[in-house]
């Protein structure tokens, strides 16, 4: 089976046998468009016949992507946020709501721990959610992730565009195109550790999960305890496929 990731900027995808998933895989997207390296992936994958997505993009991609997957015979399902579901109540009066990326990803984390989690996704956006011991979504939040952040500041007022090098440690800028840069880090983890300081009083939370295309260069300036998890929506999307069609556990 594939198992697809539809993101904000870059679709990942892993094939899982039942037991095992393979590496994961990725190409980034831009205007609508998937581009020809995915079709050429897919033209490979002559074993997988059935695809479960999580898919948090634009319209237009979700088309692509279907369109991709259609022509390659393989068989689609898009799950959505429920109600309730894969061990979690959510708290969204509109269930469906809930982008299902951040739901995947908190019942992939719940179905770890056992207890009360909060999980921080970094891509495209921060978001962050909670959930309790008893898997009761407590909500979330959704901000601008780093890099969107600078970036908007540079279009919307006449700041030059932020330094693309990731600065060493987070300080004090000696030059404006690194100040927008590390003022979009100091914010990314002032949202976080100040999420994961009221879920750890809140619900006794132990640590965070950090999950995204951004966790690996957010997380050494992170100052609370993290447990990284690339894979949490994959294991959620493995989650929906066990209790939907009674698939033996990975």
């Amino acid at each position: 089976m594939l198992l697809i990731d539809l993101g904000n900027s870059r679709l990942k995808w892993r094939q899982w046998d039942g037991q095992t998933l393979s590496p994961v895989e990725t190409v980034p997207h831009q205007d609508g468009q998937l581009g020809s390296a995915f079709a050429v992936h897919l033209s490979a994958l002559s074993n997988s016949h059935k695809a479960s997505v999580s898919c948090v993009a634009r319209p237009q991609l979700r088309d692509a992507l279907e369109r991709a997957l259609d022509h390659a015979d393989i068989e689609s399902e898009w799950p959505a946020s429920p109600a309730h579901g894969l061990g979690l109540s959510n708290s969204y009066s509109q269930p469906e709501r809930l982008g299902v990326d951040r739901f995947l990803a908190l019942a992939a984390a719940y179905s770890v721990a056992g207890s009360a989690c909060c999980v921080i996704d970094v891509g495209t956006a921060t978001t962050v959610d909670l959930c309790d011991d008893q898997g009761i979504h407590q909500g979330g939040l959704i901000a601008p992730g780093p890099v969107p952040l600078s970036q908007a500041l540079s279009q919307q007022t006449a700041l030059p565009r932020a330094a693309d090098q990731m600065p060493s440690q987070l300080g004090w800028a000696t030059n404006t195109e690194q100040a927008l840069q590390l003022g979009a880090l100091h914010t990314a983890c002032g949202l976080i550790e100040r999420s994961f300081k009221l879920a750890q009083i809140q619900l006794g939370c132990e640590y965070a999960w950090l999950t995204g295309g951004g966790a690996a260069w957010l997380a050494p300036y992170l100052d609370i305890p993290l447990k990284r998890d690339d894979d949490l929506v994959f294991r959620g999307l493995i989650l929906h496929q066990q209790e939907t069609h009674g698939l033996d556990p990975l």
